[in-house]
């Protein structure tokens, strides 16, 4: 019960972590590692898959763009995976679904409320990083879960405090 209980709220922590990124990266950054103003009040769809392996402005960033995108779902995967495994047949699969869903509502409410860059590789990288979290959860015994769970909500609050240290709200 405790071990559910913890999960709900790593659950929490990492999905306040996920829209910290996606919907609010107009006010906060992490160290400056990315333009806030580059993301106010801008809105553009980009349809055409790995566009920004082709035309990166810095070296780093399709790097940063492809695993930053899985990275970003493997953990929210992963929990959902968890909380849904005593309550339906197939969690890992429902849960990748949930994080397909997630990552198309992100780019799209990144588009209306001109939030940066609607990106197709952002939905196809985080579905990705979305099927292996939830696939990592079915591989995983419970004590390697525990530590998973761990280093995801110390990962997760460690990054908020960096954001709100150097947020421009």
């Amino acid at each position: 019960m405790a071990s559910q209980r913890i999960t709900t709220f790593t659950f929490g922590v990492v999905l306040t972590w996920v829209m910290a990124l996606t919907l609010f990266k107009d006010k906060l950054t992490i160290g400056g590692l990315w333009s806030t103003a580059a993301h106010a009040n801008h809105r553009s769809l980009n349809l055409e898959p790995l566009y920004s392996w082709y035309h990166a402005t810095v070296w780093y960033g399709p790097w940063m763009n492809t695993f930053g995108n899985i990275l970003l779902f493997v953990p929210l995967t992963f929990l959902i995976t968890g909380l849904l495994r005593r309550h339906v047949d197939h969690p890992a699969l429902l849960a990748a679904a949930i994080g397909v869903a997630l990552s198309f509502s992100i780019e799209v409410a990144q588009f209306v409320f001109a939030v940066g860059y609607s990106d197709i590789d952002d939905l196809i990288f985080n579905s990705l990083g979305g099927a292996i979290g939830a696939f990592a959860f079915t591989r995983m015994g419970a004590r390697h879960r525990g530590m998973f769970v761990t280093v995801s909500l110390i990962g997760s609050l460690a990054t908020l405090a960096l954001m709100a240290a150097s947020s421009s709200l």
